[in-house]
This record gives structure tokens, C-alpha cells and sequence, in this order.
């Protein structure tokens, strides 16, 4: 029952982990474009269609992270739950067969003894899974990345130089509040 309850919590945090990654990636090109497109935000006036892209990135990422929280805390009481329970049902086995005398008292401590030194690795075994779920889904994106196949490198026409001009006839533009223009052509 252990091994399943683990299996099922490492294949939901590697695909949660998964998720907060390329989250985390849309919110870092969210950020880039913002600081390099800052001059065109303040020119259109975009500040709050900007922060309401960010706040709903930032959301969805906190969403995914605290998912991956909550998995990862009910794994741990969960695993030992399960693992108290044996250890229950292993006392309870050796005091049957120890009131029938087919168990003595050195053996009866000795299963009671190794069933209390399971929980231990079995603890940081639970508490370690987040951490290498998160380094197995980062290895899968590498991996993917670095076995995407090559672009074809297809050869370019020559095209001739292109030819004409580049004529403004009547632009003008006035910044809102200002009685004079800041580009009239």
C-alpha cells in the first residue's frame, strides 16, 4: 500500500511540478516583455491591462503551487499512517502468537523493533519525494528540449534589393493634456 501511495503522489507532483515550471516560464516572458515593451506601455497607457495579465499568470501559479503543497503534506501522514498501521498489525500477530507460546518474548521485541526502525526511511523517503519529482520534471524538460530535432536548414532564394521610398504626409501626434504637438510632419 506504501509503494502505490507513493507512486501516485510522485506521478501527480512530477505532473503539478511540471506545470508550475512552464507557468513559472509564462510569467518570466509575461515580466521580459513588460520591462522591454515599458516605453510603449506608458505611450498607449496599457498599465492595467498589464497588471491584469500578471495577476492572472501569478494566480494560476499559485494555484499549481499550492497544489503541489497539498499533495506533498497529505503524502507524508498518509505513507505513516499506513506504515502505523502495519506496525499495528505486527503486534497485534506477535501478541497472538506470543499468548500461544509460539512466539517469545525476544522475537516478539525483535519484529516490534524492526517494524519502529521502517519509520524512519520511510519518513524521509516521503519527505525527499517533492524535491526529486521537481528535479525529474525539470530533467524531462531538458530532455525534450535537447531531443527536439534540428530545423532543416533550407536554402534561401536570392531575392533583389527592395526599391522605393518611405513617405509621411500628415502625421501628427499630441500627447493627452498638451496643447502642442509632439510630432507634426
Amino acid at each position: 500500500p506504501m509503494a502505490f501511495i507513493i507512486r501516485k503522489a510522485s506521478t501527480k507532483l512530477r505532473g503539478g511540478n511540471r506545470k508550475v515550471q512552464t507557468t513559472t516560464g509564462v510569467m518570466t516572458g509575461a515580466v521580459g516583455e513588460t520591462l522591454a515593451g515599458v516605453r510603449e506601455i506608458k505611450l498607449f497607457g496599457t498599465h492595467d491591462h498589464e497588471d491584469r495579465r500578471f495577476a492572472a499568470v501569478a494566480e494560476r501559479l499559485r494555484k499549481e503551487s499550492m497544489r503541489n503543497v497539498r499533495i506533498a503534506s497529505a503524502n507524508v501522514p498518509i505513507v505513516q499512517m499506513v506504515a502505523a498501521t502495519a506496525v499495528a498489525l505486527v503486534i497485534w500477530f506477535a501478541s497472538a502468537l506470543s499468548a500461544e507460546d509460539r512466539l517469545t518474548p525476544g522475537t516478539f521485541v525483535a519484529y516490534v523493533a524492526a517494524m519502529a526502525m521502517l519509520f524512519e526511511p520511510i519518513r524521509r523517503l516521503t519527505n525527499v519525494n517533492n524535491t526529486i519529482q521537481k528535479g525529474l520534471a525539470g530533467a524531462q524538460s531538458v530532455f525534450e528540449l535537447l531531443d527536439t530535432p534540428a530545423e532543416a536548414d533550407t536554402e534561401t532564394a536570392d531575392r533583389p534589393r527592395a526599391q522605393g521610398a518611405l513617405r509621411f504626409e500628415a502625421v501628427t501626434f499630441r500627447y493627452p493634456g498638451q496643447e502642442e504637438a509632439a510630432l507634426d510632419a
